[in-house]
Parts: structure tokens; sequence; C-alpha cells
């Protein structure tokens, strides 16, 4: 499965800690695409989406479930000093402590705010069915249409299903196809026949793909074959080709159970969670994000479930704390005593308090002054960086949910003055690219506090000696529209030498929509000398500010790169902006065999981008709001697709 996500951040934090070679593509440390960046096909190694690395055939059933249950990850406490291992320790892993950066949570959260092509509901905040895939969302003129994907781009996905063996295509080709068919369409039934044999294969990495695919199409009729895989029953196993289900295609069916949200799956998911070994850490984890996914008429039970979960402190620590952000997702008010409660208690491991504050900022109403108190404590002074940092954004995200904000003026008021302050000078250093992203997600959907904070913004900015922080100010003028600093951004991204810096500095002003950041933009995005991080960022300033001009020339990029890192930022780039005039040329690349494996697959899934029947990608549900420090790889691998 091709994966990229974190490549941003992770690559500037792994390069200071040496984990990576100067000149190596920003892949950051949960990267798994193919052959690491061999240029080519991925022909030789282990499947893509096996963390332990090594080929898997369809005979290993779920022997890898104890390697990845009891060996990946971090301790209890979500916090160390030595690499976490992937699976088996046979990958690079990020330091824990390396996730404290604001660019995390950016990388994980910023569908919401980036995705041009979102129904805008005026705010320029995109549409909240988008993120939560509830209803059929809007389409801006550069999505491609229903009919254009029925017509250019299942058949030729349904093609290559049937035809190819190449496991990065296979890999491409399955999720992509499910992103682009809607659940309800007369095509539904023909592309699930067209998944299932995938089930079948050698590979694990197109076994598990299949398997996630089958969620991301949506359809509830797949949901029995889902339980049957999840329960490792003979259904499922005959599904697998007889074998055991894997320990990873497991995980995957509780996930894709949630995606699709059927009732009756929920005490297959307790299940999981109460009878599996505590080894399968990964099988659990996925099955509690799953009833986080779901809706009426499961809610108040899985509700009822999690909060009692979460009060049982001899659970293991990492799967607790991916409790209180399902309940958050949930929105049921009645979860927010436990959360208040699991944030308030010191003796819980910081991975669940901080999970309980992102909870918090999804539940409490601006009107829970304990709710504020606690999450106004915690922001200010609790010991841990990470609860504070987390606590600032629940904030914001209280505070710019309230739609009625003259019937809780006081508490507005003190919000406000609480970020004017912080911005100033908050008490830790550290802390301050937090505190200036929170104000400005605050400030833009309230409108009474959004000068004060734009102007203390722009001071700030113009005195930022760090570049790191910089950037994280550069975004939120951008989140702001703060249109008078434009031009000062645009001269610090033609002149600055830092790729990070310039990178963000590129998004800002796409969401300023500065349209004489263009050209500087465009030179930026067709530059093969720069890194491909910082050519995506440049490419996604220009999907913000409409501009399709770049987009043949970063279709002939596309079919002659020669590494992972810039092909897939060009896949990105291509599915950001392309719309329907890209999609002859990306199945023209992909039905190519004379083309490279690693091309062609990268052309499938830009073709999914293009097509995607969401607002947002299909895992921004997942991504958003979630506690990535505590992530074991089945989470991660879903995280990181692109």
């Amino acid at each position: 499965m091709l994966t990229v996500r974190r490549a941003i951040a992770a690559s500037a934090l792994l390069l200071a800690a040496g984990l990576l070679a100067p000149g190596a593509a920003a892949h950051g440390g949960q990267y798994k695409g193919p052959a690491a960046d061999s240029g080519g096909s991925s022909g030789g190694g282990g499947p893509v989406t096996n963390p332990g690395g090594a080929s898997t055939s369809a005979g290993s059933g779920a022997g890898g479930a104890a390697g990845a249950g009891a060996s990946a990850g971090a301790p209890s406490g979500g916090r160390t000093s030595s690499p976490r291992g992937v699976a088996g320790g046979t990958g690079a892993s990020l330091f824990a402590d390396s996730t404290l950066g604001w660019e995390f949570w950016w990388e994980h959260n910023k569908d919401q705010f980036l995705e041009f092509r979102s129904a805008s509901d005026g705010s320029g905040q995109g549409s909240a069915a988008g993120l939560t895939a509830r209803g059929r969302p809007g389409r801006s003129a550069a999505r491609a249409s229903p009919e254009v994907v029925l017509a250019g781009i299942i058949p030729v996905l349904e093609r290559l299903l049937g035809s190819e063996n190449n496991r990065d295509i296979l890999d491409s080709s399955v999720l992509a196809i499910a992103r682009v068919t809607l659940a309800g369409s007369p095509e539904a039934d023909a592309v699930a026949d067209a998944i299932r044999p995938r089930l079948a294969h050698r590979e694990l990495s197109v076994r598990s793909a299949a398997v996630l695919a089958l969620g991301v199409l949506g359809s509830a009729r797949q949901a029995d074959l889902l339980r049957d895989l999840l329960r490792d029953d003979s259904a499922g196993r005959a599904a697998m080709g007889g074998s055991p289900v894997d320990w990873l295609s497991r995980a995957f069916a509780a996930l894709s159970l949630g995606l699709i949200d059927v009732p009756e799956a929920v005490p297959d998911l307790i299940a999981a969670i109460d009878a599996s070994p505590a080894a399968e850490r990964d099988l659990k984890i996925c099955s509690i994000v799953a009833l986080g996914l779901m809706h009426d008429p499961a809610r108040p039970q899985i509700v009822a479930y999690l909060q009692r979960r979460l009060a049982d402190k001899s659970m293991d620590a990492t799967v607790r704390s991916f409790i209180p952000t399902s309940l958050g997702k949930l929105g049921d008010p009645a979860a927010l005593p436990a959360l208040l409660a699991a944030l308030l208690d010191t003796e819980n491991d910081h991975a669940v308090r901080q999970s309980a504050a992102i909870g918090l900022g999804l539940l409490g109403p601006m009107g829970n002054e304990p709710v504020r108190a606690a999450l106004m404590a915690a922001a200010l002074g609790d010991g841990d960086a990470q609860t504070r940092h987390f606590c600032t954004m629940s904030l914001a995200q209280i505070g710019a949910r309230d739609t009625d904000p003259t019937a809780q003026a006081e508490a507005h008021e003190a919000l406000g003055k609480h970020f004017a302050r912080q911005l100033a000078g908050p008490a830790a250093a550290s802390d301050r690219a937090w505190v200036q992203l929170a104000a400005a997600i605050y400030g833009r959907r309230q409108a009474g506090a959004k000068p004060a904070l734009a102007a203390a913004l722009a001071a700030a900015y113009g005195k930022e000696k760090d570049p790191g922080v910089k950037g994280a100010t550069a975004v939120a003028l951008g989140l702001l529209a703060h249109e008078p600093l434009a031009p000062m951004l645009l001269a610090d991204l033609e002149q600055s030498h830092d790729a990070e810096l310039r990178g963000y500095l590129g998004i800002a002003l796409g969401l300023m929509r500065h349209d004489p950041a263009r050209n500087a933009l465009r030179k930026l995005s067709l530059d093969t000398t720069v890194s491909p991080t910082l050519r995506l960022q440049a490419v996604t300033g220009l999907g913000l500010l409409r501009d399709p001009g770049a987009v043949d020339l970063l279709l002939a990029a596309l079919g002659t790169a020669q590494t992972l890192g810039v092909s897939s930022a060009i896949a990105r780039a291509v599915g950001l902006i392309g719309g329907q005039g890209s999609i002859s040329s990306l199945a023209g690349l992909a039905s190519d065999g004379k083309s490279s494996d690693l091309a062609r697959a990268f052309a499938c899934v830009a073709l999914g981008l293009v097509g995607e029947k969401t607002d947002l990608p299909w895992n921004a549900r997942i991504s958003a709001d979630t506690n990535y420090g505590a992530s074991l790889p089945s989470i991660q691998e879903v995280l990181d697709i692109l």
C-alpha cells in the first residue's frame, strides 16, 4: 500500500536525530512505501503494509499478531527516549518525544482546513459533512463528476485489478476504486466483486489493502464478510484462500466495519476488545476506533461500554488512550463527565490524559465552565507538554464551534484574553506555535476576536526568529486570511533558505488566496532540486489558489519520476488540482506497461484522489483529532495512506 503522511514533520525531526541521511527522501519515520526510494518497482522486499518488513505468504496466518501487539509501540506511558520498534523492531521509527512538534498536529488535522475542493460553508472551514462523511457532500467544478468517474476511472482500475500482479499497483488500484465508487450506486456490487479475490493474495500488503477497501467502499452488503474476517471464522478463512486471517487484515476488518457503520457489528467489535489476547493491541485499538465511527442507533450502547472501559485502569494504557477520542467523535455529551475525570486524574497515563483533552475539545460546549476551567488550567500549567498542547487546541475548538457567542459573551471574552496573553509570551517557549495555531482556529470562526488575534499574530511573525515556530505563525495568519501580511510572507518564501519554513509559507499564501504568489509557487512545485515535501506544499498552495496551469507539467513529471518521494508528492499534487482534465493522462499512465511500476501505481493513487467521492480524504475521519503519539502499526498504516 503506497503510504505518505507525517513526511513533512518527520523528515526534519529524523534528520536532526540522525536517523535519515541528508538527501534522503522525506518519508518520515513511519513511511512504508515500496523499496524506499529505489526508483523503480518495489519487486523485492516485504509487503508495503507489513510492518515487520518480511515477505509474508498467505499461509502465514495470524502469526503477526503477537509481534505487532507485543513489540510495537511505546511503553504504557506513551513516552520513551529510545526508538519505538515497528512490529518486531525491523523498521526505523520516530522517537515518541518527536511528536511534540506542532507539525504533527497539523499534518493529521490539516485536511479540514486545506481541502480546496470542499463545499464551503462560507467560513472557509469547509463542510462538516466532508469530515464526518455523513450524507452526500457537495462537489466543486474541480472534482470529477460521478459520470466521469464511472466512464473514465472505474473501468481502468477494474482492468488493473484483473490483470496486474505487481503488489504496489494492486494496492493502489484496490483502494482507489473503493474511494471513487459510491456505496449505494449500481456499480458498488461489481466493484466489490473486483476487490474480493484479492483477499486471498499471497502478499499481506494486497490482502490487507483489499480488506480496507471494502470499508472505504462503504457498502453495507460487505459487512457480513468483514465480520467473518474480524472473527477469523471458517468463512473468513475461506475468503482468505483457506488460511487463518492475518493480524493486519483482522484489524482492518474492524476499521472497515466502523467506516461502513453497521450497528450489527458492535458486539463483534466489543468482543475483539474484551476477548482478544493482550498482545493483539492493534486489533483492540482498531476496534475502539471503529466504535468511534459508529452512529445511531448503536451510539448509546457504545458510549456506555467505552465509559466503562475508560475507567478500567487494568487495561493496557496505550489501548485505553484511544477510548477518549472515540467517545469525542461519537458526539454524545453524556461522555463529558468521564472525559473530564480522565483528564483531572493525574495518576492516569499521559497518553490517556492527552486523549481526554482531545475528546473534551470535540464534545465540550462553551457554556460548560468546569470543562473550560480544566482545559485552561492544564493548558497553562500541566507538567506534560503534549497535554498542554492538546488542551490549548481543545479550547480553540470549543470556542470556534459556538454558534451563539452572545449567549456566552463572558466566556468568549475570557478565552480571547487568554489567547492574547499567551500570544504576547507563553510560559514555555515550546508552546508558542501551538498557541498561535489555536488562536487562529478560534479567531477564524469568531469574528469578534479575529482582528485582535490577527494583529497579535502579525506582530509575533515579525519578531519570531525560530523558523519552525515562524512556519506555524505563517499558517495561523493564513487560517485567518490576514492579507496585509501576505507580501512579507511572499518575500520570505522567495528569500529564505529554510525548506520547512518555505513549505508552510506556501500553504499560508494559498490559504490567503494571495494571487501574486502564483508564479513563485509554480516555480517551486516544478523544481526538481528541492525536496518532494517542499514541492508538495508549494502545489498545495497552488491548489488553494485554484491554479490548474501546472497540471500538464506535473503529469509529465509523474511519468518520469525516479524516486518514491517525488512520485508521491506529484501524485498528491495532481490529486489536489488535476480535476477531470487529468483523468485521461493518468489512466493512460496507469495502463502503460512500458512505464515503471512505481509511476503506474502512483497514477492509480492520483486517479483515486481526483475522483474521491467525499470532500475530504476517506481517512481524514480517523486522522483528525487522534492522539497520534500513541499509534500502533495498523493505525499508522491507515494514517499514512496518501
